[in-house]
């Protein structure tokens, strides 16, 4: 983005050799004299180069930016393909490592996303403003911990379903018994011995007693009935499943739930500010601080084109009169949403890398960390619907 910024400099500097070749000319026709007037034609002339090299330093960006959407897209597509075949080739004891690698991935295709939209790395979190949005970031954040979760858990499963079908439970409402009945049999009467090859003579034997089940639901000590067998002993029997917990826990579901409440909201609470006028000291300095023109919207800052976005957006303020300071609602959201991605994207791992990625659902978050992450957020937005710029006058 360096052509970008040589376009800025030479902008800047043609409109200021502009201003100056205007006050000489009305010098000169004032004052008379061809003095004067060289010396107007000349910084003309010195406007005119400047905005020539403006101009070449703006359609080498173009160009660039042109560039950079097929490389984009194509980074995209195959970071996109790399997540989907990630899964069928390094599930089973890899899998945690799978896991990481899908979150890398997950980024890439997200970088893809930047460079091809506004030719930038961090386009994807760039907003109608021009500036690096913090909501977008961490709700793009989340989203990448979900995809890579949620694809390593698919390869998990089917490497349980190809080599582990033994890890599926019983149905809840079977019940095996295993039941071994003695049988009691009278033995046949010896042949005489002289008349070995005759058939054996029938003789009034003793009646083979047939086995009888008493199935006697009577209470074991543990409140489950028993099979008392006649002449066996009891016979213990299946308890019921438990029922198996939820795919992806009900507390991540929620932070996701936060997360995007802010990155809905944020941009409404400044949308109520670009109607205020802030005051020309504020303007002035901020133009200052930054050396460019501005583009604010009222109140609410603003780029004047997607190169000028940077990182350090997301630990600067929204409005005019805070656009240099250090945002400290932006500052405790980030600690805190780096810290529960962290410490989830850990638990995540771990589990997969414990079960050598037989794993059949996501590890559960503690509630006490998305209460945290839910009080961070209101602080974050309750800071940012505050005033920190004057308005001007009427």
């Amino acid at each position: 983005m360096s052509s970008y910024a040589a376009f800025e400099r030479a902008d800047q500097r043609a409109s200021l050799l502009q201003g100056v070749a205007i006050a000489a000319r009305e010098a000169s026709g004032a004052l008379g004299g061809p003095d004067a007037q060289k010396i107007a034609d000349g910084v003309m002339e010195a406007a005119n180069l400047a905005t020539a090299q403006g101009d070449a330093a703006r359609t080498a960006y173009d160009r660039w930016r042109a560039r950079m959407r097929p490389v984009g897209w194509a980074l995209f597509a195959v970071a996109a393909l790399a997540c989907l075949l990630l899964g069928a080739f390094l599930s089973g004891p890899a899998a945690a490592w799978e896991f990481l690698g899908e979150i890398v991935f997950a980024v890439v295709a997200l970088v893809g996303i930047g460079l091809a939209v506004q030719g930038k790395v961090l386009g994807a979190a760039i907003d109608t403003r021009n500036r690096v949005s913090l909501s977008k970031l961490q709700m793009l954040a989340w989203t990448v911990l979900a995809v890579g979760a949620l694809t390593s858990l698919g390869g998990a499963w089917l490497h349980v379903k190809g080599v582990s079908a033994a890890l599926d439970p019983p149905p809840a409402s079977v019940v095996v018994a295993a039941v071994v009945v003695p049988a009691t049999v009278a033995p046949a009467p010896s042949a005489p011995a002289s008349n070995a090859l005759a058939a054996p003579a029938l003789t009034n034997s003793p009646a083979v007693p047939a086995p009888t089940n008493a199935m006697a639901a009577a209470p074991s000590n543990t409140g489950s009935p028993t099979n008392a067998i006649a002449g066996a002993a009891p016979v213990a029997t299946a308890t019921s499943t438990p029922a198996s917990p939820d795919l992806i826990p009900a507390e991540l579901l929620l932070a996701m739930g936060i997360a995007a409440t802010s990155f809905v909201a944020s941009p409404l609470l400044l949308s109520l500010k670009s109607g205020e006028e802030p005051t020309d000291q504020d303007k002035s300095d901020l133009a200052a601080a930054r050396g460019t023109s501005l583009a604010n919207l009222g109140k609410v800052d603003g780029r004047n084109d997607p190169a000028e976005a940077s990182f350090a957006d997301i630990f600067h303020g929204d409005e005019v009169g805070n656009a240099t300071d250090v945002d400290l609602g932006k500052v405790q959201q980030i600690f805190i949403t780096v810290l529960l991605l962290g410490l989830y994207g850990a638990s995540i791992f771990k589990a997969l890398d414990d079960a050598h990625g037989l794993i059949r659902n996501l590890p559960p978050m503690n509630r006490d960390f998305v209460e945290l992450l839910a009080i961070s957020h209101a602080s974050y937005l309750g800071y940012k619907a505050a005033p920190k710029t004057a308005t001007a006058p009427p």
